[in-house]
């Protein structure tokens, strides 16, 4: 019996991602200056998109505090910041993905500039918050993938996936 090919039948699926959301430079600070931690909610800074879900009792807005976490893991690519300032953010599986990312800069070296595009943040569970960013160093493209799961009341990166800087 002769083998015949027919074309495989392919149906539309619609769009299931958030819209993104993009973020002002002034969350990145000075240049030359590493300011303290805060994670507090930025809810000023986030326009437009719609309401996000109810979250469990105590837990801040995921949009905000994944674009603060965000723009930390950044510098922290960027040699702007010490790993050890996300240890109570991440665990520890993922901060030895993150030290293994870090830079060595030499005295004297210039480290890039880090600025955050877009933040999208899907939540496919109470509790559970999936976060994709596009980050930049200097022109570079950084994608950057988040788990975020509540634990004790707060929010705590417990994956990481980082595409391969150049």
């Amino acid at each position: 019996m002769p083998l015949t090919l027919t074309r495989p039948l392919v149906t539309a699926v619609p769009e299931s991602r958030p819209a993104p959301r993009p973020w002002p430079a002034p969350l990145l600070g000075a240049p030359h200056a590493q300011p303290a931690l805060d994670l507090r909610p930025l809810v000023a800074v986030v326009v437009g998109g719609p309401e996000p879900p109810a979250l469990p009792s105590g837990l801040p807005d995921p949009h905000a505090w994944s674009a603060a976490l965000a723009v930390t893991v950044l510098e922290v690519l960027a040699g702007r910041r010490s790993v050890a300032q996300l240890s109570r953010w991440l665990e520890a599986d993922v901060l030895a993905v993150l030290t293994g990312r870090a830079p060595r800069r030499r005295a004297g070296q210039t480290a890039p500039t880090p600025a955050l595009r877009s933040v999208r943040v899907q939540q496919p569970a109470p509790g559970v918050a999936e976060v994709t960013v596009h980050g930049r160093l200097d022109d570079r493209p950084v994608p950057v993938a988040l788990r975020l799961e509540s634990r004790q009341g707060r929010w705590l990166g417990t994956a990481l996936e980082l595409a391969p800087l150049r």
